[in-house]
C-alpha cells in the first residue's frame, strides 16, 4: 500500500482520523472514520481519559481497514485561542553589491520566532507576506532571491497560542501508541483541501463551520494573509432551538437536520411538527416557521460576523473569488442563499472531492472530512503551510530556507510541525518556504507553457478542420456541377439540356 499518511483532527467537538497515501494519480485517502466526544469543548480538550478512548477506537478502526499499525500521525491546530500579529523585521546588508541569499532570508525570518510571544505561548508559523528591498516595494518571497540591495525590510505574520495545546496533545496521542510528526493549523488544512488553485491565487476567503466553532482563513497570491476563529458554529444554532422550544438538545440536532432552514421564507406556515419517541410516546412540538427563523437568525449572525472578519482584515473587495464555505453546517438547507445575500461576491460550498483520487474512501469526500483531508495533503505536499522545527517543543530554531531549486527538479514540500515533536534536528529542504515559492513559481510557468502549446495545437488543429472542410466543400460543388461520377455522361446531358432552353 505505500507509505500511509496518518492525520488525526481534534475537531470542535469530534476527533476524525483519516489515512492517506500518495501515488502516481494523487492523495488516495484510504480510511477515514469520525466520531463524536464530550471531552472536547471548542476545539480545546478538556478531558483527556474520554478522548483518549473515542481516539483508541477510531486508531483500531482505522488500522482494520488499511491492515496496517499506525505509529506516527499529522494533527491539526484550532481555537479560538489562536491568535496573529503582524511582525516588521529589517536588515542592513554591508555588501549591498552582492546578491540576495536565502540564507539571509532564513536568518532574517528565524528572527521572528521568539519576538515578542508570552509565557506559555509558542509560534505556530510565521509566514512571509512581503519584502522591500530597497525603494522596491511589495515584493514576493521568490522575487527577492538574486537581488542586489543595501537593506531588506520583511513584513511576517505570525500565528501563535498555548504552549500546553501541544504538550497535552503530545501527551493523549503517546497514550494511544501515536507520535506527533507534524502540527498544522485547522483552517490552513481546510483550505488545502477545498480550494483551487485559482482561488488561491485570486483571493478567497475560506470558512469552514463546525459544530462548535467557525474557522476563517483568508488567502491571496497562495499565501495566507489571516486566521481567525468565530466562537460558535452549528452547535449554537442547536441550543437557540433547545432554549426556544424547550425541547431536548437531542431532539433539537434532530429537528435541525432534518426541518431546518435557514431562510424563514420558504418554511410552511401554520405546520407544526409532532415529534414522537418510544412508544409513540410524544416529545414536544415545534412550528416550522418558527424553527426556521432560530436558524436564520442565529446563521445570521455568523455571516455577519464573517463579513466583519473579512472587512477587518483588509481584504473586502479584494477577494475575486469570494468565499468558500466548507464543514458539517454547509448543508443546511437554503444556507447558500443566505450566505450569498449577507455576504455578497462569489459564494459556494465545498468539500474535499477534486483534492483526493476518485477511488478515495466516500465518507473522505464530506465536507465534514475537509480538516483530516487536508492535514493529509499538507503532510504530504504543503500547499500554504510553513516549517518550523523544534526538538523538544519549546526550543525555537529558525526554519531552513535552500537555494532556489534547479530547474526541473520537484520536491515533497512538508508542513509546520514537520518534526516539532519528535527529538528531530535534521531540517531539510521540503519545509523551505523560499523553495516552495520558486517551485510554485516553476509550476506556474509550466501550467503556462503548457496551456499556450494547447492553445496553439488547437489553433491549428481548427485551422486543419477548416482547410479540410473547404476542400470537401469545393469537391461537393465540383461534382454537383459536372454530375458526380457520372459527369462525362449526365453532366454534359443537362448542360446540353441547360444550353437548348
Amino acid at each position: 500500500m505505500g507509505n500511509l499518511i496518518t492525520a488525526i483532527d481534534f475537531g470542535s467537538s469530534k476527533i476524525a482520523v483519516a489515512v492517506g497515501e500518495r501515488n502516481s494519480s494523487g492523495i488516495r485517502i484510504v480510511s477515514y472514520n469520525e466520531a463524536p466526544v464530550q471531552g472536547i469543548r471548542g476545539g480545546e480538550i478538556r478531558n483527556d481519559l474520554r478522548v483518549i478512548e473515542t481516539l483508541k477506537s477510531l486508531i483500531r478502526k482505522a488500522e482494520d481497514e488499511c491492515g496496517e499499525p499506525l505509529d506516527s500521525a499529522v494533527t491539526g491546530i484550532s481555537g479560538s485561542f489562536i491568535k496573529s500579529k503582524e511582525i516588521t523585521a529589517k536588515s542592513a546588508r554591508r555588501d549591498y553589491d552582492k546578491y540576495i541569499t536565502a540564507e539571509e532570508i532564513r536568518k532574517l525570518s528565524g528572527e521572528q520566532f521568539s519576538k515578542g510571544i508570552g509565557q506559555d505561548e509558542t509560534i505556530f508559523e510565521v509566514i512571509p507576506q512581503r519584502f522591500n528591498v530597497d525603494d522596491q516595494i511589495g515584493l514576493r518571497l521568490d522575487e527577492v532571491i538574486g537581488m542586489r540591495g543595501s537593506s531588506i525590510e520583511g513584513f511576517f505574520k505570525v500565528f501563535y497560542g498555548k504552549e500546553s495545546l501541544f504538550s497535552r496533545r503530545k501527551k493523549i496521542l503517546a497514550e494511544c501508541g501515536i507520535a506527533v510528526k507534524k502540527a498544522v493549523l485547522s483552517p490552513v488544512a481546510s483550505a488545502s483541501a477545498v480550494l483551487t488553485t485559482q482561488e488561491m491565487e485570486n483571493g478567497v476567503a475560506l470558512v469552514d463551520i463546525g459544530k462548535g466553532l467557525t474557522e476563517i482563513a483568508i488567502i491571496k497570491d497562495n499565501i495566507v494573509r489571516d486566521l481567525a476563529v468565530i466562537p460558535f458554529g452549528g452547535d449554537a444554532v442547536t441550543n437557540d432551538i433547545k432554549q426556544v422550544t424547550n425541547l431536548t438538545y437531542d431532539w433539537s440536532e434532530l429537528v435541525k437536520k432534518g426541518y431546518g432552514s435557514c431562510l424563514e421564507e420558504y418554511a410552511p406556515e401554520n405546520k407544526l411538527l409532532v415529534l414522537r419517541g418510544e412508544d409513540n410516546v410524544e416529545e414536544g412540538t415545534v412550528e416550522l416557521s418558527l424553527l426556521s427563523r432560530i436558524v436564520e437568525a442565529r446563521m445570521s449572525e455568523i455571516f455577519d460576523a464573517v463579513a466583519y472578519t473579512v472587512a477587518q482584515s483588509g481584504y473586502a473587495g479584494k477577494l475575486p473569488s469570494g468565499v468558500v464555505i466548507t464543514g458539517g453546517c454547509c448543508y443546511m438547507e437554503h444556507l447558500l442563499p443566505l450566505a450569498k445575500v449577507l455576504l455578497g461576491g462569489k459564494v459556494r460550498l465545498a468539500a474535499p472531492r477534486s483534492s483526493i483520487t476518485a477511488d478515495s474512501a466516500i465518507s473522505a469526500m464530506d465536507a465534514n472530512a475537509s480538516t483530516a483531508v487536508g492535514l493529509v495533503i499538507e503532510a504530504a505536499a504543503a500547499r500554504l503551510s510553513y516549517a518550523k522545527e523544534s526538538h523538544d517543543g519549546q526550543q525555537r530554531v529558525q526554519p531552513r530556507i535552500s537555494e532556489a531549486p534547479r530547474a526541473g527538479k520537484s520536491q515533497d514540500r512538508g508542513s509546520l510541525f514537520n518534526g516539532f515533536f519528535n527529538g528531530n534536528e535534521t531540517e531539510t529542504e521540503d519545509d523551505d518556504p523560499v523553495a516552495k515559492a520558486e517551485e510554485r513559481r516553476r509550476l506556474k510557468e509550466e501550467e503556462e507553457r503548457r496551456k499556450a502549446e494547447e492553445k496553439a495545437r488547437k489553433e491549428e488543429e481548427k485551422r486543419r478542420k477548416e482547410e479540410e472542410r473547404k476542400r470537401k466543400e469545393a469537391e461537393k460543388e465540383a461534382n454537383r456541377r459536372s454530375g458526380g461520377i457520372f459527369g462525362d455522361f449526365f453532366g454534359g446531358l443537362f448542360n446540353d439540356g441547360n444550353d437548348n432552353a
